[in-house]
């Protein structure tokens, strides 16, 4: 008989941040922003393994406008922008580093720039001030998801240290098994983590009580396993809790519950429609959740 150790290996540790592995911190310089530019600071011991990046849209061009005023008005955005964030890190960053301003769409720019420096993780904010700006924050989130091959931490208005109680959505699929590692990585020292399934409340998923009870039993064996597989220093803690229902509603109240302060999760799909929703688990975390979510993308387990 194999114990689960011995028949899954155990994941290393996947949030490593280091000058060749940076964590990528995307700011515009306003506040519902400045979250996250602690949150990357407080993740590296190093502040040199931190690149902030800043992206702006290019001023739209039209077949009459003047090129020169375009560029005018171009090089007078870029300024301003860049002058934000400079008043940003000196308000809430006491380390000097480099800020790099690109222009173009800042998903796609970010997921350039974070595969090609081969990133650990990205960070931005999704914590808002009021209703219209947090929608605005949340979907920029769920549009980064869909096309980075990182990870990203969306890091909620009020975080300003490593989590410390941890909700990881367990479906047992290999992004969230990823999730659960990178969650334990980041996570406060002495750290409660829930590792979290919710069966389906399907009637034609349980024809009888025994196979409602065969269910339990086979996911609470691979929440076993999928615990056994995951790098956990002693002080932290991993429990296991098994749920009933809609998958993320069941998580946000459970979190809401035990006052987390991170919901983690994988976003995968095989259909074209499912990856442009990246799983609608995934979204209704991002847009409803009070605190900060973690999401590992399909594609970030293929690089």
């Amino acid at each position: 008989m194999h114990s689960a150790n011995e028949l899954l290996p155990a994941l290393e540790r996947l949030v490593t941040p280091g000058r060749d592995a940076p964590i990528i911190v995307a700011t515009d310089g306003r506040p519902p922003s400045d979250a996250a530019l602690i949150m990357g600071r407080v993740l590296s011991d190093d502040p040199k393994a931190v690149r902030t990046v800043t992206v702006i849209r290019p001023v739209p061009v039209f077949p009459d406008s003047p090129g020169s005023v375009n560029v005018d008005v171009e090089a007078t955005r870029r300024a301003e922008a860049k002058a934000r964030v400079v008043a940003q890190m000196r308000r809430v960053w006491p380390y000097d580093t480099d800020i790099e301003l690109y222009g173009g769409d800042p998903a796609l720019v970010l997921g350039d720039v974070a595969h090609d420096a081969n990133a650990s993780l990205i960070v931005a904010g999704i914590g808002r001030h009021n209703v219209t700006d947090r929608l605005f924050g949340s979907e920029t989130v769920l549009r980064l998801i869909r096309v980075v091959d990182r990870p990203v931490l969306a890091v909620a208005n009020a975080a300003r240290t490593r989590p410390r109680r941890v909700v990881v959505a367990a479906d047992f699929s290999e992004t969230s098994q990823r999730a659960a590692q990178l969650a334990v990585d980041i996570a406060a020292w002495g750290a409660v983590v829930y590792l979290t399934h919710v069966a389906p409340r399907d009637t034609s998923a349980y024809a009888t009580e025994g196979m409602r009870d065969a269910y339990q039993d086979a996911a609470h064996r691979a929440l076993v396993q999928a615990r056994d597989r995951l790098q956990v220093p002693e002080c932290a803690v991993v429990e296991i809790v098994q749920l009933q229902g809609d998958p993320a509603t069941e998580l946000l109240a459970f979190a809401a519950s035990v006052n987390a302060d991170l919901i983690a999760t994988g976003s995968h799909g095989h259909g074209v429609v499912t990856r442009m929703l990246i799983g609608s688990v995934a979204t209704k975390l991002v847009r409803l959740a009070t605190c900060s979510v973690l999401t590992v993308p399909h594609r970030a387990v293929l690089v």
